[in-house]
């Protein structure tokens, strides 16, 4: 006879292979299933189908539910959603169990910026801008209405809300879906003057990578706008205290470019400026696309239906993959890529 303990852990096991959707039943957290006390006394039971289970139910329903409450962030909510729903599932066809667990989606809504960021995440994570998702099924995964949605959805539309400094919007279609290029993923910022300093002068020396010069360009200038004009004086202060007067003129001009970033720019958008960077962009995304470049001997080559296999933008050294098999090609020698859509 299977203990509880044992169902949990076989379930795991054979739906699951992802770290980070195991951890939510049996792994070490808090908010793990096996850790929580609720249950602690029950997990080495012996359980058969024709056990009485009221108590047993009643127990798991709120070990699903205290777990729940330990988790923070909403898009790790959602995934703990579907996982805790799948198994109460399971338990239910495989040995009997009838776990009611509606209460849980009440405590996942969270506030309206949560929501709001999560609506972003999930429109870019999903379809890369080439989709579109519902209302209807953002509002089921974040057990919350979708007039609540609609509204969210109707105020980063008209009005809009800031991060880092920049105004964000939602492209909606007569209220009921979703289309956005790229998200923005928040950079948090240090507590002092020095880390702030140290994060733009990494930042400076990655610019000089033509494959992140736009990427590194921009997050300074992000940056930059969220600090207050005495948080700029003081980087400027310090750099001329350690005698970098030299390094001053890129500050200047980042001071400058700054004033005139005052929206988001898409991960798509910012890559357009030069080949490396778009690489970059299509191998995380594994999106396909044609290429033209210049061979060994400097005649001009046609690939197409590509997906980058390795891209190190260093050296810049690029692998792709081709229904005709697999190419090489120095990136200083790319003509053009035609994204495929």
């Amino acid at each position: 006879m299977p203990t509880l303990r044992k169902m949990i852990v076989d379930f795991s096991k054979i739906k699951y292979r992802d770290k980070k959707e195991q951890e939510l039943l049996v792994g070490e957290e808090e908010y793990s299933l096996l850790q929580r006390p609720e249950i602690s006394a029950v997990l080495n039971k012996n359980i058969i189908k024709t056990t009485k289970k009221d108590l047993l139910n009643q127990q798991i329903a709120e070990a699903i539910e205290e777990s729940f409450k330990k988790i923070k962030k909403v898009d790790f909510k959602v995934l703990a959603k579907g996982i805790y729903q799948e198994l109460v599932d399971h338990l239910a066809v495989n040995f009997g169990f009838n776990i009611d667990i509606s209460e849980m989606a009440r405590t996942m809504i969270g506030s309206p910026e949560e929501r709001w960021m999560y609506l972003l995440r999930e429109t870019e994570r999903n379809h890369h801008g080439s989709d579109s998702m519902k209302i209807a099924q953002i509002a089921e995964k974040l057990g919350c209405s979708r007039r609540s949605l609609e509204l969210d959805v109707k105020r980063i539309t008209e009005t809009g809300f800031k991060l880092l400094g920049q105004k964000i919007q939602l492209v909606d279609e007569d209220n009921s879906v979703l289309n956005m290029k790229s998200t923005p993923h928040p950079i948090i910022l240090m507590q002092n003057i020095s880390q702030i300093l140290v994060i733009l002068e990494g930042l400076r020396a990655m610019e000089k990578n033509q494959a992140f010069k736009e990427f590194a360009d921009h997050t300074a200038m992000n940056i930059w706008n969220q600090l207050t004009e005495y948080a700029q004086n003081k980087v400027l202060d310090a750099l001329e205290l350690m005698g970098q007067d030299a390094e001053l003129t890129w500050y200047f001009q980042l001071r400058d470019s700054s004033k005139n970033v005052n929206r988001f720019l898409s991960e798509a958008k910012m890559s357009e400026s030069n080949p490396l960077s778009r690489l970059m962009y299509l191998g995380k995304n594994r999106m396909p696309f044609n290429i033209t470049y210049l061979n060994d001997q400097g005649e001009r080559t046609e690939l197409y239906d590509c997906v980058v296999r390795f891209f190190n933008p260093v050296v810049s050294e690029l692998r792709v993959t081709t229904p005709q098999g697999e190419f090489e090609i120095q990136g200083a020698n790319i003509v053009e890529i035609e994204v495929l859509t």
